[in-house]
């Protein structure tokens, strides 16, 4: 929460600055290049979780609003941020699970909500309805992003198993003469493995999905379908609540979710 004070801070200063053409990022005029640096940013936040760190960066609080920044829109990857770390803060990677790929999650959602909102040629504050056009955008972006970002935690699981050979060549090089030398040679091995296969994991998804989002948001956009899409929060929300109790009948959670969410919408 510290290292995103300064972040939400400069969320006003941002906001302050001119908003780009339509359908370019402030970052450059090529997608593709685009695509490459925000999954090179995202491969060192994704360093922070386990591999080395461990400054709390990789948190989506942090990196969401670090990559929006990076991508022209402090805001809209603050809110991507805050509702990433409200739904996963109990999913951590405790001993040798493997827990969802928030940072992923954070980088792909952020990337996927900019596009759209750079497409759309309006501020991420922009009024739709009762909601923000970032507020509006985001649950569609989670919604696509969670399937995908099944990539970064096998990618995760690969890097890991990866690495366990590397220990046992590092175990071999104790007795040598060099072996200080190899161990931190060895050790640095493991964060070149976890970047590659990360970086990699990134760039696979996240230019498709940014490519995919600036086609079919650069069109006319329906007002009414953000407005409605703003359920998609609340239902996001509703259900990660009831299945964090222990639940196990989730047809049951997710009707009560969509269920609750059509009243609110209906009321307000």
């Amino acid at each position: 929460f510290l290292l995103a004070s300064p972040l939400i801070f400069a969320t006003f200063r941002l906001e302050r600055r001119p908003s780009t053409r339509r359908g370019k990022a402030k970052v450059s005029g090529n997608l593709l290049f685009d695509a490459i640096f925000i999954s090179f940013a995202g491969a060192l936040l994704s360093l922070d979780r386990t591999a080395a760190f461990q400054t709390m960066a990789g948190r989506p609080l942090v990196s969401a609003p670090i990559i929006g920044y990076l991508a022209g829109s402090v805001q809209a990857g603050l809110v991507v941020g805050v509702t990433l770390e409200l739904l996963l803060m109990g999913d951590l990677p405790v001993g040798t699970y493997v827990p969802s790929h928030e940072t992923g999650l954070a980088v792909l959602a952020t990337a996927v909500t900019v596009a759209a909102i750079n497409a759309m040629g309006i501020r991420p504050f922009n009024p739709v309805g009762y909601v923000y056009t970032s507020m509006a955008i985001v649950p569609l972006a989670l919604i696509v992003s969670l399937p995908v970002a099944r990539a970064y935690r096998f990618a995760d699981t690969l890097a890991r198993r990866f690495n366990a050979l590397i220990f046992h060549l590092a175990e071999r090089s104790i007795g040598a003469q060099s072996g200080a030398i190899n161990l931190v040679k060895f050790n640095l091995y493991g964060l070149v493995v976890f970047f590659a296969a990360l970086w990699a994991a990134f760039l696979l998804t996240v230019f498709p999905l940014m490519l995919i989002t600036r086609s079919l948001f650069s069109g006319a956009v329906f007002p009414r379908f953000l407005h409605s899409a703003f359920a998609g929060t609340i239902l996001l929300g509703v259900a990660s609540a009831l299945t964090a109790v222990g639940t196990s009948r989730k047809e049951l959670v997710f009707f009560a979710a969509g269920a609750l969410a059509s009243i609110l919408m209906t009321v307000i």
